[in-house]
């Protein structure tokens, strides 16, 4: 029963694993039959920060960086302090990336992935020149890509011409 694997760590750990390869075979299933129409398909898959920071987290999501990063093209990991309410973005982003760092090929194969509301207040906007400045910081960390979400397009949120600007410091 649920009430028995919750109890036991070593069935809840036996469970979890089951549960994150049974919803990553499923994707891997599905992106093989796309690529028969699209042999050049590029899979990635989302991870709440959590999972990469707190080993315990996978229990929690069903999801686990490591294999997120062994079966995926790429890991888009959502980099949102706000969401976390995390005490201090800048330390958090550091945290993020020293993870991928950690992981063999986890620089080349994570994508941060910034939020540009702050959904627990309100949709409040976060401001554009701080989004430029978090991805200076993320560029500077070592961290190689960097997206956003939610494109707000009518509402010119983030400003595109500063993101633009900022996402060419890349090179």
């Amino acid at each position: 029963s649920i009430e028995q694997i919750r109890g036991n760590d070593d069935l809840l750990g036996r469970w979890t694993i089951l549960k994150i390869n049974a919803l990553d075979n499923f994707a891997m299933e599905m992106a093989d039959v796309v690529r028969l129409q699209q042999p050049a398909l590029v899979t990635a898959r989302n991870l709440y920060a959590q999972v990469a920071l707190n080993p315990r987290a996978a229990v929690w999501y069903s999801q686990a960086y490591e294999n997120s990063l062994a079966r995926y093209d790429f890991t888009a990991i959502m980099a949102m302090p706000y969401m976390e309410n995390a005490p201090d973005p800048k330390s958090f982003y550091a945290a993020l990336v020293e993870r991928a760092k950690e992981r063999p090929n986890g620089l080349r194969r994570t994508v941060f992935e910034l939020q540009v509301v702050d959904w627990r207040h309100d949709q409040k906007e976060i401001p554009t020149d701080e989004l430029v400045e978090t991805v200076k910081d993320l560029y500077k960390a070592g961290a190689l890509h960097v997206g956003y979400y939610p494109d707000m397009l009518f509402e010119n949120h983030p400003n595109p011409a500063k993101m633009r600007a900022v996402f060419s410091l890349k090179d």
